[in-house]
């Protein structure tokens, strides 16, 4: 009757003129003291550790709906290194030059699927360089945990550090012309540069295509420019 429905319309205005109280000023109905604070614990990153709630803080959890009390969890990331390449297997130094995986190699990359589908990952999304070792990786990776359908960028950025002109060279030959000491320098130095490659070398990786974007491309790099 006319009666009930002017008593539900009372009642939803005062719940929800306490709502607004609640959510826009807490302490509007006590003159003018200040909000009582509620003791929490945050990290400095902002993420919410811990909340000790006060009498406020669970009234207004059950007029909130389902939908606003889940918050998205941060995701995990996964960083996986290419299986072991062709180059690798002898000891020769590679940088921005592109060979293929080896046999091993790709046994790597199917152990390392096995590895996540253990531990329950699954992949949104893959980032991964322009080269062939990486690509392929990520392939092999996507494809044991039957997630081949997942997008893949691929970035210039994510390549390994350009060793210049030591590209193509053996690592221990190189040690013993010039002395371990100097190729573990540009090996793991962090300022250590190695020699520059010129535009005329064999494996300058300016003349690719899959660096046309690019306005230039580096000469050498050490691991403090990566």
């Amino acid at each position: 009757n006319g009666r009930g429905t002017m008593m539900k319309i009372a009642l939803l205005s005062l719940l929800v003129d306490r709502c607004w109280a609640f959510t826009a000023s807490p302490w509007r109905h006590q003159g003018s003291q200040p909000p009582r604070r509620v003791s929490s614990y945050i990290e400095d990153d902002g993420y919410s550790v811990g909340i000790k709630p006060n009498k406020r803080t669970r009234v207004l959890r059950t007029l909130q709906p389902k939908w606003w009390k889940r918050r998205k969890k941060p995701g995990s990331l996964i960083l996986v290194r290419h299986g072991e390449s062709l180059w690798n297997a002898n000891s020769t130094f590679t940088g921005w030059a592109d060979p293929d995986l080896s046999r091993r190699g790709e046994r790597e990359n199917e152990h390392a699927a096995r590895l996540l589908l253990a531990a329950g990952y699954e992949i949104d999304i893959a980032y991964t360089s322009r080269l062939t070792r990486a690509i392929k990786s990520t392939w092999i990776i996507l494809r044991e945990i039957g997630q081949i359908y997942r997008p893949v960028f691929k970035s210039w950025r994510l390549n390994e550090r350009f060793y210049g002109a030591l590209t193509g060279l053996s690592k221990p030959g190189l040690a013993i012309e010039l002395g371990e000491e100097r190729v573990q320098n540009w090996r793991h130095g962090l300022k250590d540069r190695p020699p520059p490659m010129s535009p005329n070398h064999s494996y300058w990786p300016g003349r690719e295509r899959r660096y046309r974007d690019l306005p230039s491309v580096p000469a050498s790099e050490s691991l403090e420019d990566t």
